[in-house]
């Protein structure tokens, strides 16, 4: 039988809450809803692509669903770059969070971030000429509506070593019901599934935020988890443990609710 509404809620008006795929969800006949109260991730499109296919220019990201005018949108990049020079450049009309570049553990994870004027589409990054034909890489475009539009993002402390674990360390949200994301970068496709453990966070990564580029030690594998901090303080530390030893990176950083 059609549902024309739910508690009193027609579909017409029901139907643009609906975001594919989407955290904390409850389930209603096979539509996914946002649970409610808290800063959830609307909708992500995840854009891969292995060397030697990589485009000497540029990779294009696939935008997400949906995108309406204030969503915090999100470029989180990363790559198994083994070249000494910065991978992923700045798109013009975005802003750089962060750039973690090494060259001792071949790996390069970076956010870029912008508010929505709600005409974005695909985005072109563009790449370092030298180290793009090496690199194997995975880009999540990420929307987040509710946001903080003045100040987004509050950011912890990197973590990278080489290994068979990584502590994304814990930050200090500075206000009330911020959404933590806790991301890992793995220089080898070997190196997922990765499995996080920490309080409160999830016990594994959700289908379609984590990827993996390749299937041997030369490639790339990465991943992330949310996490609703209801008061503002400590997001406590996830460890994520990978499947074979090599370099890794992980980061927390936090999203601001709208005030």
């Amino acid at each position: 039988m059609p549902i024309y509404s739910f508690n009193g809620i027609e579909w017409g008006q029901l139907s643009k809450y609906i975001e594919i795929p989407i955290n904390s969800i409850t389930n209603f006949g096979g539509i996914e809803v946002p649970a409610g109260g808290n800063l959830q991730v609307g909708s992500y499109f995840l854009s891969t692509t292995q060397m030697p296919n990589v485009p000497s220019a540029s990779i294009s990201a696939s935008a997400p669903t949906n995108i309406q005018s204030g969503d915090l949108l999100l470029l989180y990049c990363h790559a198994d770059n083994i070249i000494t020079t910065q991978l992923f450049s700045l798109p013009s009309g975005w802003t750089s969070s962060f750039s973690d570049y090494s060259d001792v553990y071949d790996i390069e994870t970076t956010l870029f971030y912008k508010i929505s004027n709600g005409s974005e589409g695909n985005v072109n990054i563009d790449l370092d000429s030298i180290a793009a034909p090496f690199a194997d890489i995975a880009v999540w475009y990420i929307r987040i509506p509710g946001a903080d539009q003045t100040n987004p993002i509050t950011l912890g402390s990197l973590s990278q070593n080489t290994s068979t674990f990584i502590t994304a360390s814990s930050l200090n949200t500075p206000v009330d019901n911020c959404l933590v994301f806790a991301g890992v970068t793995f220089d080898g496709g070997d190196g997922e599934p990765f499995t996080p453990n920490g309080s409160g966070w999830p016990s594994t990564i959700p289908p379609g935020q984590q990827a993996e580029v390749g299937t041997t030690g030369a490639n790339l594998s990465c991943g992330w988890i949310t996490k609703n901090i209801p008061l503002s303080g400590p997001s406590l530390d996830v460890i994520f443990t990978a499947q074979v030893n090599d370099g890794i990176q992980a980061r927390q950083f936090a999203i601001r609710p709208a005030p």
